[in-house]
């Protein structure tokens, strides 16, 4: 029976943490939804301005950048993050679904990369 009150222990201990884990995962903190997200400087990142997509950690690698898709479909792109981390990679640039000028935590957004492509027909 004290093997039995352990077990039972443990998987109510685990429900309840997976619980409070996804009750915090799913609603923001109070106010949390209109912070404004920060770049690399502790700015306001603005809409329409060209922004380079970094690792916070350094040693993981480069920027984001495109690079044409080696499938063989004509004008198809893979996201990749560039090998050496001294290459910030292509910019990119934030447009919110619903207007505004800075982008905030809870901001719904398109992300495009700024790079200008002609592909053949």
């Amino acid at each position: 029976t004290h093997q039995t009150t352990i077990i039972k222990m443990k998987t109510t201990t685990l429900l309840f943490l997976s619980f409070i884990l996804s009750a915090l995962s799913t609603n923001p903190l109070l106010g949390a939804a209109d912070d404004p997200v920060l770049d690399a400087f502790g700015e306001k990142v603005q809409t329409g301005v060209d922004y380079h997509v970094l690792p916070y950690n350094w040693s993981l690698g480069g920027g984001l950048a495109l690079r044409e898709n080696s499938k063989g479909s004509t004008c198809s792109f893979d996201i990749v993050v560039r090998q050496n981390r001294i290459d910030y990679g292509d910019p990119v640039v934030f447009s919110p679904l619903e207007g505004g000028s800075v982008v905030s935590v809870s901001t719904d957004l398109d992300i495009e990369f700024s790079l200008k492509i002609i592909c053949g027909q």
